[in-house]
């Protein structure tokens, strides 16, 4: 594992733990601190798959085009940081799906950028590198849940966000130091004639 991997990795690791834990405690938020019940929490899942299903195409046409994904994954982390914020003092259940709706959207753009920037830092061992990449998703994916069970025990569900926030921040921070993928000079002639 080269080191510019290991910089991705710990820079991306905030960003992709935050989308189980916001998951979780979204759905938690909505069922038992608001009582918001099917309906809401339908609406919520709505939220996410939409964005996803429809938008995904356009937002990786876009990454790719760029040059530099690395600027709006520190922009969007810290975007996303900012919303989660907002939401810790909402307490309209409407008005916190509404922000999800936007982070989801916002996130988007982290998978392809994550992406390309992979592809970049891994031209001799991208295959092994991205099973990685893969596997360490599968753990997030499973931790989270044992992590707020345990966390959950200290804090309040509300007070979780904050948390949530604080990791968004920390990988804007990390993500300074890793590389920006090279610029494919073909490409943009090509473009351009």
């Amino acid at each position: 594992m080269d080191k510019e991997f290991r910089k991705l990795i710990l820079s991306s690791s905030g960003n992709s733990f935050t989308l189980y834990l916001e998951m979780i405690i979204s759905f938690t938020l909505i069922t038992y601190h608001w009582n918001g019940g099917a309906i809401y929490s339908s609406l919520y899942t709505i939220s996410y798959a939409a964005s996803l299903l429809f938008l995904t195409p356009y937002v990786s046409s876009f990454v790719d085009e760029n040059i530099k994904p690395k600027k709006y994954i520190i922009i969007i982390s810290v975007l996303c940081g900012v919303i989660t914020t907002f939401q810790y003092n909402i307490d309209d259940i409407n008005i916190y799906i509404l922000y999800s709706f936007i982070k989801n959207i916002l996130r988007l753009f982290l998978g392809p950028s994550n992406f390309k920037i992979l592809k970049n830092i891994s031209t001799n061992q991208f295959e092994k590198n991205f099973s990685y990449w893969q596997v360490l998703f599968q753990i997030y994916k499973m931790l989270a849940p044992l992590f707020l069970g345990f966390i959950l025990i200290y804090y309040s569900t509300k007070q979780i966000l904050i948390l949530i926030s604080i990791l968004y921040f920390i990988s804007a921070v990390l993500y300074i130091f890793v590389s920006e993928p090279l610029i494919n000079v073909n490409r943009k002639k090509t473009r351009y004639h």
